[in-house]
């Protein structure tokens, strides 16, 4: 599902989901989930430009956009198997039978744009992870602890630029 609102009178929306199964059957016979069999994934993101000057030359451009999908799967250790290996060992009879929890993620971005004579200059913020959610990308295994533990992905990341066109 697509819904578009393209740029005009200085704004635009876009909508875009998807419901879906993602399996592949093994060589034994077997269908199972894929890495990517999240079920589901939605995006929505906009952004709202303000023009001004005297000749109508510099615009302020406020935007968002915000990702909510379904957990990554993944396959459970085997913490016994693992502790006595000194290494991860998965239980693949439960081949990505699990599921993290959903994926979430707001991201805002504010840039201000100069436009001279022959040259033009950009100032922009971008702010990743606005919420500093900590969404589940990996399982490891700490075999000094005999622990499993998982990582996440990257949390809130501010980003100042500068960039110059001419």
């Amino acid at each position: 599902f697509t819904l578009e609102k393209f740029f005009n009178n200085n704004y635009f929306v876009f909508v875009s989901g998807s419901l879906f199964s993602s399996t592949y059957e093994g060589s034994d016979g077997i269908t199972y989930n894929s890495l990517f069999n999240s079920n589901f994934a939605l995006n929505v993101l906009g952004a709202r430009e303000f023009i001004w000057g005297a000749k109508k030359q510099n615009k302020l451009t406020v935007g968002a956009k915000i990702t909510w999908a379904g957990g990554r799967r993944y396959t459970p250790l085997d913490l016994d198997a693992s502790e006595k290996a000194y290494d991860a060992v998965y239980n693949y009879t439960q081949r990505n039978e699990m599921q993290y929890k959903d994926y979430f993620r707001l991201d805002l971005s504010v840039k201000y744009r100069i436009n001279a004579q022959k040259v033009g200059h950009e100032f922009g913020l971008d702010l990743v992870n606005v919420f500093n959610t900590k969404n589940y990308f990996i399982q490891e295994y700490n075999p000094v602890l005999n622990e499993e533990y998982t990582e996440t992905q990257l949390g809130f990341l501010p980003i100042f630029y500068y960039r110059i066109d001419f």
